[in-house]
């Protein structure tokens, strides 16, 4: 499907895990680091999660929130294909 990444296509760039940032479907890979990566499902879910983030960023600035929580939530592992015998 025209700008969907697959699962296929995420387990190649290295994400591991499917998830949510704010909400919106995302690939999620690096867990274990204190900067995961996060990438959108689907193109237009990336400049979604630019505009969430720049909200996020916005209440975090007004708030004077110093150490903030971002709202990741991860899913299951990315499962991989089984050949067919």
């Amino acid at each position: 499907m025209l700008g969907f990444l697959t699962e296929k296509e995420a387990l190649a760039a290295g994400y591991t895990n499917h998830g949510r940032m704010f909400g919106i479907p995302v690939w999620l890979g690096d867990l274990d680091t204190e900067c995961p990566a996060v990438a959108g499902k689907h193109v237009a879910l990336d400049a979604l999660l630019v505009v969430a983030e720049a909200l996020f960023g916005l209440f975090l600035f007004v708030c004077q929130l110093d150490d903030p929580a971002y709202p990741i939530l991860v899913g299951p592992p990315i499962q991989e294909e089984q050949p067919n015998d």
